[in-house]
């Protein structure tokens, strides 16, 4: 049960950490920052912000999975670097005329 929590507490932390980084490349302080932009009016800020809150989502979503399979001993805890390896990658759409 300690080795679960553990476990957990890393692999989350690493997902965490990927999507602030990725966040902060684009100028934001945080995920959740730029995930707050979306309807604002401003088209570059809206399609960021949809563009996170759907790879936020996604990345959660594969990283549960992989904490499943790990938790459930159906893979071993892999490396930070296997971890992020496997979680779906940013795609920004910018709308037509957003620089």
């Amino acid at each position: 049960e300690e080795k679960n929590k553990q476990t957990q507490a890393h692999l989350t932390s690493a997902v965490q950490n990927l999507l602030d980084t990725e966040a902060k490349k684009i100028g934001y302080d945080s995920c959740l920052s730029v995930c707050s932009y979306v309807d604002t009016g401003i088209q570059k800020f809206d399609d960021e912000g949809k563009a996170f809150r759907a790879w936020r989502s996604a990345v959660w979503a594969k990283g549960y999975e992989i904490l499943d399979e790990v938790v459930s001993g159906k893979r071993e805890i892999p490396t930070e670097e296997e971890l992020l390896s496997e979680l779906p990658t940013l795609e920004i759409v910018y709308s037509e005329g957003v620089v």
